[in-house]
């Protein structure tokens, strides 16, 4: 009989979610070895991204008043279950929602000498650029954060910066705290094909204080300023405000906005491209779950980056087709770049190739599976 393990993942069935998609992955790869116990929202008619309609989403004026998150109501349809449950070989619980880690934290106290790994996607208690809950819930955040780390048996977050600064702030033991890559599991049989144009793809959302539009802007005026012939196609929700900038900064002959497209449809749209654009985080603490897809498309990148931590920052030391824009910095270098792409293309481009499916190894399931044994 195969011994038991509880899964606490809210987005497990969303395969439009990066941590669904991630999740369903890990959870196959458990279901092999596990009798896996799944405890999570229900997504199997909901398109696109979008998180159920709750009690919250009719009346917004309560969200002042929720906690931990936007899960508060299947949180607390879940605890029935706690209750229930018999006693399991491990527990695992997955953020966002901070909701799961509440589940789990209610299980590790009842099952004491249980196993409880947490991975988390985004902090809770510190530094966060995109809250959770209200403000006047900060100090509650943060005390249930330290508990719910000091009682895990192992942590798995995403940045090297989010692991020191749980050690800093939680006093949290080093070798309890793993930084873990974002998974892709699709075989990358593509190669690098650069037609000589300027023609780019943004796919993704953007947050005020986190991906604002801004740095689209401010990007597509550097090389409108230098007279390159370009344009920018963004396939993502863009709400009036977004629109109104664009239309503030004379860009719309530049910029063409699209609806968003589902995770599949996204990846084949990629290859209509020569240039696809990821941008960074201004935390630390958070890295973007599309980094190993963005690779996979053996495509330039440019990087539009707010910080000097991020993943592709630090790639484009090892990949020529790597180019980093930084915000409110010189960007001067970019330029020549740009027409050694155009009038030579990448003379390596095969070696470029195997080393991007070499660095794609690290962000398999097969080779991820041990965090969470």
């Amino acid at each position: 009989m195969k011994e038991k393990v509880i899964l606490i993942c809210y987005s497990l069935d969303n395969f439009e979610s990066p941590r669904g998609l991630k999740w369903s992955r890990i959870a196959n790869k458990l279901k092999n070895k596990y009798d896996l116990i799944e405890i999570k929202e229900k997504f199997s008619n909901i398109k696109s991204n979008s998180r159920p309609k709750s009690f919250f989403t009719y009346f917004k004026f309560l969200r002042f008043f929720r906690w931990p998150d936007y899960a508060t109501l299947w949180l607390l349809k879940q605890l029935p279950k706690i209750f229930t449950i018999s006693k399991p070989k491990k527990i695992i619980s997955v953020s966002h929602p901070f909701s799961s880690h509440i589940i789990g934290l209610l299980l590790k106290i009842k099952f004491r000498d249980v196993k409880w790994i947490i991975d988390i996607g985004d902090p809770f208690g510190i530094e966060v650029k995109i809250p959770a809950n209200s403000w006047i819930f900060s100090p509650l955040n943060k005390f249930i954060e330290r508990i719910a780390l000091r009682k895990a048996n192992i942590i798995n977050v995403n940045s090297k910066e989010l692991k020191k600064s749980y050690i800093r702030t939680y006093q949290i033991p080093e070798n309890k705290i793993n930084v873990v890559n974002p998974i892709y599991d699709n075989n990358s049989k593509k190669y690098f094909n650069f037609t000589g144009g300027f023609k780019m793809i943004y796919g993704g959302r953007f947050y005020k204080n986190e991906r604002p539009i801004s740095n689209i802007i401010e990007f597509a005026d550097f090389l409108r300023n230098k007279e390159i012939k370009f344009s920018i196609d963004i396939f993502g929700d863009i709400n009036a405000e977004n629109k109104k900038e664009l239309t503030n900064q004379r860009l719309s002959s530049f910029i063409r906005i699209h609806e968003s497209l589902a995770y599949d449809e996204l990846q084949k749209e990629y290859s209509n491209y020569d240039f696809i654009i990821n941008m960074s985080n201004k935390s630390d603490y958070q890295v973007p779950s599309k980094i190993p897809e963005l690779l996979a498309q053996h495509k330039p990148i440019i990087n539009i980056t707010q910080n000097n931590n991020d993943y592709f920052s630090k790639a484009s030391k090892n990949f020529d087709h790597i180019l980093n824009f930084r915000i409110e910095g010189n960007n001067e270098l970019i330029v020549k770049k740009f027409m050694l792409l155009k009038d030579k293309s990448i003379r390596d481009q095969r070696k470029i190739d195997l080393k991007i499916q070499n660095e794609l190894k690290s962000f398999s399931v097969d080779y991820q599976i041990k965090y969470y044994e």
